[in-house]
């Protein structure tokens, strides 16, 4: 009987020390990538203002090329947005929609993201920049997500960084 309790015991402070150790980590997570095109910027920002080129740069087209997705609100700028399906774990349901879309001096494309991954308030954010001197295009691609006091996420956040990461760089590979 003794035994029986030392392994309760046991499992009660491993479960313990995994919540406690979970709750020091961030609370969210940003993952960043970026590459230089030679593309202008009006062509890389259409490519990247609304779903109507979203083959040209979809991450996740690679690992569920039979994703159905459906487009649906404005064509093109604020309102847009991408509904898909995917059968792969990885890719899961979920959907994009553009909630800021810029071309100034700089361009700034920013999506909302609402999946089944862990986490909430996660944004794709596009920012553009081109050099005045060899008119090459900068393009910025950032995952933002936020976890607040769920453990799990905390801990699925430790692994973002190459998940996210390598779907990033394969979608500004795309430009």
């Amino acid at each position: 009987m003794l035994r029986i309790v030392e392994i309760v015991m046991a499992v009660i402070f491993a479960a313990l020390f995994f919540v406690v150790l979970g709750l020091f980590l961030g609370k969210d997570a940003r993952i960043t990538r970026s590459v230089e095109v030679g593309n202008p910027i009006t062509q890389v920002y259409d490519s990247l203002n609304g779903f109507h080129n979203l083959n040209q740069w979809n991450p996740w087209q690679h690992v569920d090329p039979k994703m159905t997705k459906d487009i649906s609100g404005e064509a093109y700028g604020v309102g847009a947005r991408l509904d898909y399906r995917s059968m792969e774990k990885r890719v899961g349901n979920g959907s994009l929609q553009l909630t800021e879309s810029a071309l100034e001096e700089e361009g700034v494309i920013r999506f909302a993201v609402d999946n089944d991954w862990f986490g909430t308030d996660k944004e794709l954010v596009f920012r553009l920049k081109q050099d005045p001197k060899t008119r090459a295009v900068s393009v910025v691609a950032q995952y933002n997500v936020e976890y607040g006091w769920n453990v799990l996420g905390r801990y699925a956040g430790l692994y973002l960084d190459g998940r996210i990461g390598e779907d990033l760089e394969i979608a500004l590979a795309r430009f």
